[in-house]
């Protein structure tokens, strides 16, 4: 997206980075460092992380996004069955995991930078989610419940001073897990396992999993998220496409019921349902999509008005005669073009010594000789006799005299 929308991923990039930086400060988290878009932060309780991660991936989708982004494919606004929206603007990966890193002072910055195992595997986690999707490790999962079974002991005893620093360590660390607790509990969220996977770099693999807040259910349940439901700012009006679509297919069906030695043609009602069963099962794509159908659409009704127009032309009777009368195979129309025009075309084997198979084409004039002598001085359509064979080293002009006394001139060359 930043090939195609500078100047909108610019805009947009603030707006996340704001977001991010804004509820570390809320959350209590330490940024480590940024690398292009992507942030390393870390917190002193899975709780404070785990936040921190609903907090953004729902501040997200409340932002005034630049108009280009959410007309983009990764930025349209999605919405589950329930009609709640599930993805709009930016959609951010992260993952999750919890371990005691390596810590040294930038020997630059002099901030607290973070290295070893940990991070490491942190950075793998995060690169198997997708955008807008949260991945942790066994180990993180394992320290939520933890929290959350040491929280309920806490709470089920005498709470005190000594009975906080027993169970969680210190005073501050019990006061920011109850209250971290609490807000993802008023949100509620939901676990979903993706199982083992090997990790890039890593000897041993990783049990990932997926976790969401409720408001955001719907990108985890498989069912929710194919039936979710696109809402892209379309450049072309999809309704005037379907019509279109719509009228391709009657011309279609008139072409077909005029193609029958029937006389009158027995003419049948068009319904809309196939057009209905197709855009209900196909929906609204892209401008790119859409684009694609109406060029298809109007190569379709063009091809059926040129035989439209072919029929009315070859009709005994053109000024006069109805749509009805014009009805005849197709083959048969062909045929009466080329004895109008007062040529037969045809395909045969010539089979030479030394060409053996070789098809030979040829133009027969099939005009008498008298005809062929005054068609200099009539309006009639007369071919010169040639014949074009593929393998022969060249080939002899011809000339076409139209009724309008146009001429095609065919030159020879070497073959």
């Amino acid at each position: 997206m930043w090939e195609t929308y500078p100047v909108a991923m610019r805009s947009g990039i603030r707006v996340h980075n704001n977001i991010m930086r804004r509820q570390l400060r809320q959350v209590g988290g330490y940024e480590v460092k940024t690398e292009g878009d992507a942030f390393m932060v870390s917190f002193p309780t899975a709780t404070s992380a785990l936040l921190w991660c609903f907090n953004v991936q729902s501040y997200l989708l409340e932002q005034e996004w630049p108009d280009e982004i959410l007309e983009s494919e990764n930025g349209r606004e999605i919405q589950d069955s329930e009609g709640k929206v599930i993805y709009k603007g930016l959609s951010v990966r992260m993952g999750m995991h919890w371990g005691a890193p390596v810590c040294e002072p930038d020997p630059i910055t002099g901030r607290m930078d973070y290295f070893g195992p940990i991070v490491n595997r942190a950075a793998r986690i995060s690169a198997e989610a997708d955008g807008g999707q949260i991945t942790v490790s066994s180990d993180f999962v394992g320290e939520i419940n933890r929290c959350v079974k040491a929280v309920s002991m806490y709470q089920d005893l005498e709470p005190s001073t000594q009975l906080a620093e027993e169970i969680f360590g210190d005073v501050d660390t019990a006061k920011t897990i109850i209250k971290d607790l609490k807000e993802l509990s008023h949100k509620g969220f939901d676990v979903k396992v993706l199982g083992e996977r090997k990790l890039k770099g890593l000897e041993n693999p990783e049990f990932i999993y997926l976790m969401y807040p409720q408001s955001l259910a719907g990108r985890l349940q498989a069912k929710s998220a194919q039936k979710a439901v696109a809402q892209p700012r379309l450049g072309v009006n999809p309704d005037d496409i379907w019509k279109l679509w719509d009228i391709s297919l009657r011309l279609e069906m008139l072409c077909s019921l005029l193609n029958t030695a029937d006389n009158p043609p027995l003419l049948k009602m068009h319904t809309l349902d196939i057009t209905s069963k197709l855009r209900d099962s196909t929906g609204e794509g892209s401008d790119q999509v859409m684009m694609q159908l109406f060029e298809h659409v109007v190569t379709r009704i063009e091809n059926c008005m040129n035989v439209l127009y072919l029929r009315r032309l070859l009709a005994p009777d053109p000024m006069h005669s109805t749509l009805m009368e014009t009805a005849t195979p197709l083959v048969g129309l062909i045929d009466l073009l080329a004895a109008q025009l007062g040529v037969k075309i045809t395909g045969a084997g010539a089979g030479a010594a030394d060409h053996d198979d070789s098809a030979t084409r040829f133009i027969e004039d099939i005009s008498s000789a008298s005809s062929t002598a005054s068609s200099s001085s009539s309006s009639s359509t007369a071919v010169s006799p040639t014949t074009a064979t593929p393998l022969n080293s060249s080939r002899q002009s011809y000339t076409l005299n139209l009724p309008s006394s146009r001429s095609l001139h065919g030159g020879s060359g070497a073959g």
